[in-house]
């Protein structure tokens, strides 16, 4: 209902952050760090305390590097599996 929708959005303090990229030609120019800044920055001023992310791959350490930066600190690991199924 429209009033529980108000009081969810009174009371909401974290934030989820989907998906977050940068276009390849376009990396290593600062806009990832820029990005995050300014939506840390957004999500402060709406009263958000935390924010939460998808997962970044264990083979991405650039990504990682600039999550960390950004003062998160990894809550899991991921992993993937993959199977060749027989005909």
């Amino acid at each position: 209902t429209p009033w529980q929708y108000l009081q969810h959005r009174r009371k909401r303090t974290r934030a989820v952050i989907l998906f977050l990229s940068v276009k390849p030609s376009r990396q290593s120019e600062g806009l990832c760090r820029a990005m995050l800044q300014r939506l840390g920055v957004d999500l402060s001023r709406s009263g958000y305390t935390h924010v939460g992310g998808t997962w970044v791959s264990d083979e991405n350490p650039a990504s990682l590097k600039q999550i960390e930066r950004f003062a998160s600190r990894r809550l899991h690991r991921l992993h993937l599996f993959g199977k060749q199924l027989a005909r």
